[in-house]
Parts: C-alpha cells; structure tokens; sequence
C-alpha cells in the first residue's frame, strides 16, 4: 500500500522530481533532476552558452540518454593546426584563438628534388 510512503520532497528551483521503482520495493525513490545548469550561481538553459573564450566554449547540454534528463555543463575546446609548410613558421595572433602560418624563406626544389631555403636578403645562383 503506497499511502504510507512518504511524500514527495520539493526539489529545488530548475530541478524536477524523478520517481524510480525498484524491484521488490513498495515505495519509490525519489531523486531531484535538473533540467538547468548552475554556474557560478547562474541558472542556465539547455542551449546557452554558459561561457567562452578565444579558444573554448561551454554549454549548458541534456545529453541524448533516456535514463536522464539531467543538464550537464560541456565545453569543447578548439585546436588549432600548427603545423605549416617548408619556408612558413606559426605564430600566434592576437585577439584569435589560432594563429597562421606566415612565410619566411622562398622554396626553391632542386634539380634533385631537395628543397633549398632563402631567406630574404639571400640571393641564388642562376641554374
């Protein structure tokens, strides 16, 4: 007889009730789910963006899972290509999470296929 199971607890602000019946039980339990996401004190929609940077942006995400229905803090981080062809070097840029690739030398394949570098000022010969 469920009527003298204890009644529900008030979940808090952005949270709901989650009734769960185990077997061999009589009485649910009962867990708080949040369908918001708390940060810093802030309540979030599923949806927002909850912070970001140059480089990483954080939401607030139900994820797909149809145990739960619980809102969950994610955040993604960008990363960024380095790596830059012969005669180019990275550099970071101000104000933008990735820099590029800038160029310092000329590329001159040799006869033999190797790759020579000339850097300005440098001069080479005529083939």
């Amino acid at each position: 007889d469920t009527s003298y199971c204890p009644k529900p607890v008030a979940c808090p602000k952005g949270s709901h009730p989650i009734l769960t019946y185990e077997e061999g039980a009589c009485c649910p339990h009962q867990n708080c789910s949040w369908s918001v996401c708390s940060a810093n004190g802030t309540l979030f929609q599923p949806g927002s963006v909850i912070s970001s940077s140059l480089c990483e942006t954080c939401r607030c995400e139900v994820p797909g899972s149809p145990h739960s229905d619980t809102a969950v803090i994610s955040c993604e981080t960008q990363i960024c290509n380095t790596r830059c062809p012969e005669g180019f070097e990275y550099r970071e840029q101000s104000g933008r999470c990735c820099g590029g690739c800038v160029q310092q030398a000329c590329v001159l394949n040799a006869t033999d296929g190797s790759p020579h570098l000339f850097y300005p000022g440098q001069s080479w010969p005529d083939p």
